[in-house]
């Protein structure tokens, strides 16, 4: 099943003793963060090299997972992190989008509350 929107759920294996249990659809998968966005392209980059190979398995994987493997081993993003403010991580979590936010932080600053 596809996810379609943030009020969608999701079946989750990883419980203490491994038992499936349900949690709703994180927000960063429709909104990712710009370093979640640069390491999928690159994850995207390194598994196309693997078109290019004949072979099949490698060191035990196959060899799309053991080009990305030996690709982005280490590999951390360029892009520094970026903390939100405490009223910005309740709006997400609230289900506000990122341009209601931007709104209320342009409000904000004319407002003189903020300086961003």
């Amino acid at each position: 099943m596809r996810v379609k929107g943030l009020d969608d759920l999701q079946l989750v294996k990883g419980s203490k003793r491994q038992r499936p249990y349900i949690r709703a659809v994180p927000y960063t998968a429709f909104f990712p963060t710009l370093r979640q966005i640069e390491m999928r392209i690159r994850f995207g980059r390194a598994g196309k090299k693997a078109l290019e190979s004949v072979e099949k398995f490698k060191n035990g994987l196959p060899i799309a997972a053991a080009i990305i493997k030996e690709e982005l081993k280490g590999v951390k993003s360029s892009i520094p992190r970026t903390r939100l403010k405490i009223w910005e991580e309740r709006l997400i979590k609230m289900g506000y989008s990122p341009e209601v936010i931007a709104k209320v932080k342009r409000a904000l600053v004319k407002l003189g509350l903020s300086t961003e």
